[in-house]
């Protein structure tokens, strides 16, 4: 039956249902345990839950408040149908005007934006930008498309702009979004006219148009969501990356969690994740795809890791802290050069991938890092495991300005001259062993001399 799957963890067949707008959940339903895989009725009696469940999440009903209906066998109230996609950023202050679905033109939002995906595909494909560009430029313009998608690319005028203005700036205050959130939609939005004007959909691009979506940041909007790093108890402060990395694994919630298989297995993931973060500034991408010939013990005075990154290209080469060798040391026994280091519990799905389904990608470091972090910090912590590398990017800001851009992979395009402006490494590796003293990662009896120069 088409939406059931087998789980071979529990022997249930469960199911990922759909919500009233269309959109798969993430959290598994668990229909019937049957004795086996084989087992026809456990099928049948699957198969009829699924569709009974579909049935109730028809009627405008949240697919737990489905689930325990379908299982209690209570009758169905009567509920108002949730509001479609659209509805969802009305704006009360400005009139809705003419709601009659237009016809459809090729020069329609909607149409071009899908002709605009579609070429940023292809300029992925030759190499001219990365493989993630065109996902995220078509979730950045989803909102824009769901509010104008059925207007004339030519009626998006100055006014249009500002009322999709108003409406960010409600769901921010609201603190559905952040501020770099926004930023990202407005750029996508702005990429999207750009694009429609060179293809020659439009004659004239909005003439306030950058002014009107600009989303300026100030340094307190950068610094923020760093981590604090320096201790200092008179202030309350304390080293918040040592205190999330030392409370991986404190459970005190789940009985008996370090016992179980796949606890351990998340717990030697986050601790190793949050080490190449702080160790290398790595992003979720960049810490899933490392593989085993991108770490060099032989051959190199200090272990290091040398790899591109995955967005720009530009070769990284991290020397690691004392506590990342010990870390990364059993993920690579056994293993072939092209093997990815970390992946799930069975060894061989990806950490970072994308289902064959829904074409959705599922990140199970975002996922498993955003828990733990709430755990650690509270629920209602806004900080994610991404903050790291900006909090490593303005430590070398501040005392090694010039190596953030080797430190963090940046693109070098913006001067032409750093294409052959060799960095000595040796600069390199003492600026990493000064970001691992402050960060309170240098273990002791572990930190013998490992730069040319320094006194044993």
């Amino acid at each position: 039956m088409k939406g059931i799957v087998w789980d071979k963890g529990t022997g249930y067949w469960c199911c990922r249902p759909k919500d009233f707008q269309g959109n798969t959940q993430r959290k598994k339903v668990y229909l019937v345990k049957p004795r086996n895989k084989s087992c026809r009725e456990g099928q049948k009696e699957a198969t009829r839950l699924f569709k009974e469940l579909n049935r109730t999440i028809a009627q405008g009903i949240s697919p737990d408040d489905a689930w325990r209906i379908v299982k209690t066998g209570e009758s169905v109230p009567y509920q108002t149908p949730l509001p479609t996609a659209k509805n969802l950023y009305v704006n009360p202050d400005v009139k809705s005007g003419n709601t009659k679905k237009k016809k459809w033109n090729k020069n329609l939002v909607s149409a071009v934006r899908n002709r605009f995906i579609a070429d940023m595909a292809d300029r992925a494909a030759f190499g001219s930008l990365s493989a993630q560009r065109p996902m995220d430029l078509k979730y950045n313009t989803k909102m824009f498309v769901d509010l104008y998608g059925d207007k004339h690319m030519k009626d998006i005028t100055n006014e249009v702009l500002r009322d999709f203005r108003k409406r960010l700036n409600k769901l921010m205050a609201q603190g559905k979004y952040r501020k770099h959130t926004i930023s990202n939609f407005t750029s996508a939005v702005k990429q999207l006219i750009n694009w429609s004007f060179r293809e020659g959909v439009i004659n004239t691009t909005p003439r306030m148009m950058g002014d009107i979506l600009q989303v300026k940041f100030d340094s307190t909007d950068r610094k923020q969501n760093n981590w604090h790093y320096q201790v200092n108890k008179g202030r309350g402060e304390i080293n918040e990356l040592r205190k999330l990395y030392d409370s991986v694994g404190n459970r005190s919630d789940v009985a008996g969690w370090n016992e179980r298989p796949q606890a351990l297995h998340i717990n030697r993931v986050l601790r190793l994740s949050l080490l190449l973060a702080i160790n290398c500034g790595y992003t979720q991408k960049d810490i899933s795809t490392l593989q085993v010939k991108h770490v060099h013990w032989i051959g190199t005075r200090t272990p290091r890791i040398k790899r591109p990154r995955h967005k720009t290209g530009e070769p990284m080469n991290h020397a690691m802290f004392a506590e990342t060798r010990e870390q990364i040391k059993p993920w690579l026994v056994g293993k072939e050069p092209d093997d990815l280091v970390m992946t799930q519990f069975d060894g061989r799905t990806p950490l970072l991938h994308h289902t064959h389904a829904s074409k959705r990608r599922v990140c199970l470091i975002g996922s498993w890092m955003r828990s733990h972090i709430r755990r650690t910090f509270g629920d209602e912590e806004p900080r994610r495991i991404s903050d790291i590398r900006k909090t490593v990017g303005q430590f070398f800001i501040d005392r090694h300005t010039g190596l953030e851009k080797f430190m963090l992979g940046h693109s070098q395009t913006t001067n032409i001259t750093m294409r052959y402006v060799k960095l000595p490494q040796s600069q390199m590796d003492k600026a990493i062993f000064l970001w691992e003293m402050a960060s309170g990662f240098l273990m002791d009896g572990k930190h013998k001399s490992r730069y040319k120069g320094e006194k044993k």
